[in-house]
């Protein structure tokens, strides 16, 4: 139950101030928790254990043995609202706990915004009594993370909270007409397989009707107009065979949870032995991320992964240019990039593609394969002094394929599948594999026999399926 902080109640007709009752059973509860229950209050709030519900059941024990009364509420609804104030994040702590809501947006003390289902939302009666209140809230949220935010450092970026979600705030010098800025970006917990990402529209099926045929000198014209062409199989095949990818999109369109898909298809994978060993044991996964948020081991236990975070810190951070060659050093078979964000990330990551780190797999924030390509080129020639054609040239070599996803109808989709491939120029030339065609139907296009050639040429013994998507 939440109440606003101008709601009263009606009873024997009078009115009662049912917000004044609740501060004072807070205050009481709150001295009798910090007299004697310290340490498990400093757990809670330090985000260290799970301790709410042993607090919940000594908050409402308090209750009971004060005999503490907030009309129109019962023990449990009093005690969860002082636990909020007390320990959790307050007026906004309910949104945290709606899973269908994936950012929460903090203006002031007087204003949030929340986006459910891919619409956004102002919050009705949810608000912070004052920028104080809100001070304090976000100190809370700072000490959970860990992190810390003053007005000579006045941004946090890269903070994230117990349950993964990734928190940005800005404090009163840089956001001075609202005082303090709180952005929580929340993941979804949950882990979709391949068969339920098809079930829920994600991957499309292009039906004999909409193959389309290109006439050129990489694509097959005999194509078998015969079959349906799904892009679970494909993806299936073209990962066991070992294939680089890059996954594009933009804001909340799943593209880490299409990598933590996607790395299901390892799981059935071995690495190619020489001479004796366990023929049973699994690749070798090494992920890379500024936060994490894949957490391949929690949803893949047999498989042998190794999840390495970078550390933005103020004392001695840890960036992807000391983690990289770390990684290299660890002997992986495959490497998951969470996303490529900056310049750095872009080059070690098309290095480590192009070195022969098979399924190496990637994100990044764009919106089409294009725009993936030219925001590759764009972040390594601003820390490499190379032209175009080189490194046009070593995008090609580097990613085999790229997977776009979108929101379509407020649901998310592969909207693309393509290859690469270079022109005559050295110009990058984008090989639909899966599109939508104009009318919203998916098509499909025959691989090149230069792509086939290229996974075939990486030994995997599952690589030969790619040849029936020749034809």
């Amino acid at each position: 139950m939440r109440i606003n902080s101008t709601q009263t109640v009606e009873k024997n007709n009078n009115t009662i101030d049912t917000r004044k009752d609740l501060y004072e059973a807070t205050r009481i509860v709150q001295s009798i928790l910090t007299e004697k229950h310290q340490k498990l209050l400093n757990d809670a709030i330090y985000g260290l254990g799970d301790c709410q519900n042993e607090i919940l059941d000594i908050i409402k024990d308090i209750i009971r043995h004060q005999k503490l009364n907030v009309p129109d509420m019962s023990v449990e609804d009093i005690a969860w609202e002082i636990y909020k104030y007390i320990i959790g994040y307050d007026v906004i702590h309910d949104l945290l706990l709606d899973q269908d809501i994936t950012e929460i947006c903090v203006n002031g003390p007087k204003e949030v915004t929340y986006k459910k289902n891919g619409i956004r939302y102002r919050a009705k009666n949810i608000e912070f009594k004052d920028i104080k209140h809100l001070e304090k809230i976000t100190e809370r949220i700072l000490l959970t993370c860990h992190s810390e935010a003053n007005e000579g450092s006045p941004m946090v970026d890269n903070a994230w909270l117990p349950d993964r979600s990734r928190v940005v705030i800005n404090k009163s010098s840089i956001v001075p007409s609202l005082g303090i800025t709180v952005n929580i970006r929340r993941f979804r917990d949950k882990n979709f397989s391949l068969d339920e990402m098809e079930q829920i529209g994600t991957f499309k099926t292009a039906l004999q009707d909409n193959v389309e045929v290109i006439k050129d000198e990489f694509i097959d014209e005999n194509i078998n107009k015969g079959h349906s062409y799904r892009q679970l199989d494909f993806l299936q095949d073209v990962v066991r065979a070992g294939a680089t990818i890059i996954i594009s999109g933009g804001t909340h369109t799943g593209k880490t949870t299409m990598i933590r898909t996607l790395a299901s298809i390892l799981q059935d994978l071995v690495p190619e032995h020489e001479g004796t060993g366990d023929p049973e044991s699994g690749l070798r996964i090494i992920t890379i991320e500024n936060g994490p948020e894949l957490q391949l081991k929690k949803y893949y236990p047999d498989l042998e992964v190794v999840e390495m975070l970078e550390r933005d810190t103020k004392y001695n951070p840890i960036g992807v240019e000391e983690i990289y060659p770390q990684v290299l050093r660890m002997d992986p078979d495959v490497i998951l990039v969470g996303e490529i964000r900056f310049p750095i990330e872009a080059m070690y990551t098309l290095r480590v593609m192009r070195s022969g780190h098979q399924n190496t797999m990637a994100s990044i924030h764009t919106y089409d394969a294009e725009s993936c390509c030219q925001e590759l080129r764009t972040k390594v020639q601003s820390i490499l002094n190379v032209s175009d054609k080189v490194i046009n040239n070593e995008i090609v070599t580097a990613v085999d394929i790229i997977i776009q996803l979108g929101i379509v109808d407020n649901k998310i989709e592969l909207t693309q599948i393509a290859e690469l491939d270079l022109d005559n120029n050295s110009n990058i030339l984008i090989k639909d594999i899966f599109a939508r065609n104009s009318n919203g139907d998916t098509i499909f296009n025959p691989i090149s026999r230069k792509l086939a050639k290229k996974l075939i040429a990486k030994g995997r013994k599952n690589a030969k399926g790619v040849e029936r998507w020749l034809k």
